[in-house]
């Protein structure tokens, strides 16, 4: 083998070797992006795709998951008769949504009420309800089936109480507020007790963090 064939197989050694190293940092890189940031909360790294569903919003118009694609969506399910959480949580959305109005950043997110007692909140009492704590609120509903095919899918379990005698009854329901990145991906639980700050600064979080990972 002469000095050009020795120059030569160095050289393609070199390359192969360097290549090797750029494919082992690009896999550490994606590997460390892909690490749960520890976050709480944070479903990281198998968020869960949420298939289509179809309920109606408080205009009676179509919801469905072209609906929360390109937008972070705060979903929490309740109903308009419930006496202390639901009130309690649309107050803190109304707070969320004010700070978010002046970092001028609500086109990228919205705050969604779905109601876990179709049977007595139509769209005309959603939309009452939720424009009470704020208008940019949303509000959804529809049939038994209709908010199943949403709720059944973020893992909502709802139990109607015992009726009174004047026909009144309350509904067990879950207290916490479930975050859906842009993709249609549920990506965190946000558990009680819920404050503005708090979820505006983990929500900030969670959006930098997955904003930051590469599409797969």
């Amino acid at each position: 083998m002469n000095r050009k064939q020795i120059l030569a197989t160095v050289c393609v050694m070199a390359l192969i070797t360097v290549m090797g190293m750029a494919a082992g940092y690009y896999t550490s890189i994606r590997s460390a992006r892909n690490i749960n940031p520890g976050i709480q909360g944070l479903l990281w790294p198998n968020p869960k795709q949420l298939a289509p569903f179809m309920t109606l919003d408080d205009n009676g118009n179509t919801f469905g998951l072209d609906r929360l694609n390109g937008k972070w969506s705060f979903l929490f399910f309740g109903y308009t008769h419930c006496p202390d959480v639901c009130p309690i949580t649309l107050a803190v959305f109304n707070q969320v949504l004010q700070q978010l109005v002046r970092d001028d950043t609500t086109g990228k997110m919205q705050m969604i009420f779905v109601t876990v007692d179709p049977a007595r909140d139509s769209a005309q009492r959603l939309k009452e309800y939720v424009n009470y704590f704020n208008s940019h609120i949303i509000g959804l509903g529809g049939t038994d089936e209709q908010v199943k095919s949403l709720a059944s899918q973020i893992g909502i379990i709802y139990i109607p109480g015992e009726k009174t005698p004047a026909g009144e009854y309350y509904v067990d329901h879950s207290a916490s507020v479930f975050l859906v990145d842009p993709r249609g991906r549920l990506v965190s639980v946000l558990s009680p007790p819920l404050e503005a700050e708090n979820i505006l600064a983990r929500y900030r979080q969670i959006r930098d963090f997955i904003e930051d990972q590469p599409l797969s």
